[in-house]
């Protein structure tokens, strides 16, 4: 079905979508901010949340959070400008409408991959590709970054041109952040 997308401050568009889960992407196509995108199986909400509070308590911008976690988009978009930055909460299903725009977050973060959403996707590996979407039209300017605890994101580590960072969530398995493997 079609979409349709009215803003007060941009042209009037007509957004082909595949089902009401991809109303969420095409803010990355409308928004003049900087988009920190974070997907997984487990964790989402919670880091996606995370991230907006410190960089809303630590950083000089003007910070919103959206997407799956159940706030739209479409709410701020509106507001927005060069400079803001939006965290996004993106789901499996919305990061296939990722293949519709070629765009990806400046910023792409996976917390993890687990067995789910069996009964949509046809098998773990199809699930695990619709996440990747994720890093896949990122440049060599974006950044992405990846659980290092977790075997199957470390697949993916080729899907993207961006800057590679890696998470720890074990204390006492050297830095909580890096660069490079």
């Amino acid at each position: 079905f079609f979409f349709f997308f009215s803003s007060r401050r941009r042209h009037t568009r007509y957004i082909s979508v595949t089902g009401v889960q991809t109303c969420a992407l095409p803010i990355l196509d409308l928004c003049p901010a900087k988009v920190v995108g974070v997907t997984g199986t487990k964790g989402k909400s919670t880091t996606a949340a995370l991230i907006y509070i410190l960089l809303k308590k630590l950083s000089k911008y003007r910070v919103f959070l959206g997407g799956n976690i159940r706030i739209s988009p479409f709410s701020f978009l509106d507001e927005l400008r060069k400079g803001d930055l939006v965290v996004l909460e993106i789901s499996s299903w919305q990061c296939e409408g990722l293949k519709i725009i070629k765009k990806s977050p400046a910023i792409s973060l996976l917390t993890n991959l687990g067995i789910d959403h069996l009964n949509t996707y046809k098998s773990f590996a199809e699930y695990a590709r619709a996440k990747a979407l994720v890093f896949k039209y990122q440049t060599k300017d974006d950044i992405a970054i990846f659980n290092r605890q977790d075997k199957y994101s470390q697949r993916f580590l080729s899907t993207t041109k961006a800057t590679k960072y890696f998470f720890n969530i074990k204390a006492h398995s050297g830095n909580f952040f890096s660069k490079g493997y």
